[in-house]
């Protein structure tokens, strides 16, 4: 097995379990909604607060359904992984943001560090495999 196999490998396992964590969160926060948020926050939502969260959960789900597309691929396109390591990425500097400038303070954004951290992980990780790929690809060409 070549180095780049071995690297579309964890680029399909990273991308299929991304798929299954953000899709199933995704799903549950579409269907329940207060449930999950008072999970999450620790607090009843309000109603504007419910919607934010379905319209977070659409996008989301729309991410994870393109990682378990690029996950099925026995060489995952570049350009899926990278779309999904770049969306990981804007969600990610969105919240630093928020908490930056104030919108949101950092106490309020607490209860999401777990989801940054994993998506961070996630994100990080593509960007790792998908920077090797194109270093092997250039030592094969």
């Amino acid at each position: 097995m070549t180095a780049l196999a071995i690297v579309h490998k964890v680029q399909r396992a990273v991308l299929a379990l991304y798929a299954l964590y953000a899709g199933a969160s995704a799903l549950i926060t579409l269907v329940v909604p207060r449930v999950m948020g008072r999970e999450l926050v620790g607090a009843s939502l309000t109603s504007t607060a419910l919607i934010y969260s379905q319209l977070w959960a659409g996008a989301r789900l729309s991410m994870a359904l393109v990682a378990l597309v690029a996950a099925f691929v026995a060489r995952p396109p570049r350009a899926l992984v990278w779309a999904v390591a770049i969306g990981l990425v804007a969600g990610l500097c969105g919240m630093w943001f928020a908490g930056a400038v104030s919108t949101v303070t950092w106490v309020e954004l607490k209860p999401f560090w777990k989801w940054c951290a994993i998506d961070g992980l996630v994100a990080l990780l593509l960007i790792a495999t998908g920077l090797l790929r194109a270093r092997l690809r250039r030592r094969i060409a």
